[in-house]
C-alpha cells in the first residue's frame, strides 16, 4: 500500500511539473484523474509491458523503459480530456516521474540486507 501512495505522489508531483512545463495541455481535471490512472497503469501495467519489451530493451542499453512510460503516459491522456500531451510531452513527463521516484528506489535498497 505504502508503494502505491509513493506512486500517486510521484505521479502527482509530475503532472504539477507538467503544469508548470507544458502550460494549457493539463488542467486541474486531468491532474486529479491523470494521477490515479497513470498510478493504477505503472502499478498493474507497467511490469508487464517492461517484461514484454524486454528483449529490445536489453539490446538497446535501457532506452526503451522511458519510451514504454511514455506510451503509459499517452494511453492516460487519450482516455482522460484533461490530458492533451503529445508523444514527446508524455516522455518528458515519463523521466520527471522517474525522477520523482527515485529517492524511494534509492531507500529500499539501503533497506536490503547487504550479504
Amino acid at each position: 500500500m505504502m508503494v502505491v501512495l509513493i506512486r500517486l505522489a510521484g505521479c502527482s508531483a509530475a503532472l504539477c511539473l507538467g503544469i508548470i512545463f507544458f502550460p494549457g495541455s493539463i488542467n486541474i481535471y486531468g491532474l486529479i484523474w491523470g494521477a490515479l490512472l497513470l498510478t493504477v497503469f505503472y502499478t498493474l501495467l507497467r511490469p508487464l509491458l517492461l517484461t514484454l519489451a524486454l528483449p529490445f530493451n536489453l539490446l538497446l542499453g535501457g532506452l526503451i523503459t522511458p519510451l514504454a512510460d511514455a506510451l503509459l503516459i499517452r494511453w492516460a491522456a487519450a482516455w482522460i480530456n484533461g490530458l492533451m500531451l503529445n508523444y514527446w510531452q508524455c516522455v518528458a513527463l515519463a523521466l520527471t516521474i522517474s525522477l520523482a521516484y527515485w529517492p524511494y528506489s534509492m531507500w529500499k535498497q539501503r533497506q536490503l540486507p547487504n550479504k
